[in-house]
């Protein structure tokens, strides 16, 4: 089981693709804040940093419901807005492995570092 792996990420990149990171950042002061993810596997998670980072992610196609879920609860922009939620909580899921979408920020600007602790 792969719990409680830290992964590293800068907080300015998270606020801008989740809402749920920005709502959670803004909250806090420290420079250097620890989110503690419950339920998220560390495969996902790297696929969504990916995704963050370069606008494309891969994961394993059995994978492929985990990773569209995370990326739905943490309303990931690009990803959230076209993963579809059947009324029994199922999700409807493309035929690729790979998606990919563009992200695009005017400020360049590194706002420290968040690390993302993953049960």
């Amino acid at each position: 089981m792969e719990d409680r792996k830290i992964l590293k990420a800068h907080k300015h990149i998270l606020s801008y693709c989740s809402p749920v990171f920005k709502d959670i950042l803004s909250i806090t002061n420290e420079q250097c804040p620890l989110i503690y993810l419950r339920g998220i596997q560390k495969s996902e998670m790297e696929s969504i940093l990916q995704f963050m980072y370069l606008g494309e992610a891969s994961f394993l196609q059995d994978r492929m419901n985990e990773f569209l879920l995370v990326a739905n609860n943490l309303q990931i922009k690009e990803l959230h807005k076209n993963i579809e939620v059947d009324n029994g909580g199922n999700l409807k899921v493309p035929e690729t492995g790979t998606l990919h979408a563009e992200i695009h920020d005017t400020e360049k600007d590194q706002v420290g570092h968040v690390s993302l602790m993953l049960k």
